[in-house]
């Protein structure tokens, strides 16, 4: 019995391995032409073993790119479309950059932070207070889905205050909005519910008792 560990290894699984083999005994044959006829051929079996790729418009260009990987990069035949060097696959891809950048309050996030530095750049006016405004509400919300507990309206001026460098500020005496508990009001109605239907249930078998 022959056991995958002991086979080549597949370069591209989905195709399976009989298509691998197809593709080594065309690579094989001498003649360009036959060689060119039975490419063809594999192509448009790849084709129906690939249908994603039928969306793309450039589906049959990277089905010949597939048997040109899966060939080793030795496959030589007459074919509309020219195999990228050996390189342009092996090629690692560049490194992306991980963010540096601290957040300091990590429940309001970089975005916030970037809002912020939005509104530091805007002209002084009501439009900058009220937007102000608006960002510690905001801010309020998150901290909330944080923290059960509904933060004091100073905790979160505060914070606005300390991620603008001093250069943001609410009104004097300035009343964010209250941030109901979600899960309570859920908890709540879910047991008013469970008290209704064991209600209704006593009432209705006080009537049978009567009758």
């Amino acid at each position: 019995m022959e056991y995958n560990t002991s086979r080549t290894k597949l370069v591209i699984p989905e195709y399976g391995r009989n298509i691998q083999k197809l593709i080594d005994h065309c690579v094989a044959i001498e003649d360009r032409a036959e060689r060119t006829k039975m490419a063809l051929a594999i192509v448009k079996v790849m084709g129906q073993l690939n249908p994603q790729l039928r969306e793309s418009t450039d589906n049959n260009e990277k089905l010949w790119d597939h048997m040109y990987i899966i060939s080793n990069f030795k496959l030589d035949v007459d074919v509309p479309y020219s195999f990228p060097a050996k390189e342009h696959f092996l090629r690692k891809p560049k490194r992306i950059a991980y963010p540096s950048n601290r957040i300091k309050y990590k429940h309001y996030g970089r975005n916030v932070e970037r809002f912020i530095e939005g509104l530091i750049k805007m002209e002084d006016g009501e439009n900058k207070e009220k937007s102000t405004v608006e960002m510690a509400n905001f801010m309020k919300s998150l901290y909330k889905t944080w923290n059960k507990d509904n933060a004091a309206d100073e905790v979160i001026i505060e914070n606005l205050k300390d991620m603008s460098k001093g250069e943001l500020s609410v009104p004097d005496n300035t009343r964010l909005a209250f941030i109901p508990d979600t899960n309570r009001n859920r908890q709540n109605s879910g047991s008013k519910g469970r008290r209704n239907r064991k209600g209704k249930s006593r009432s209705h078998g006080h009537k049978r008792k009567n009758r």
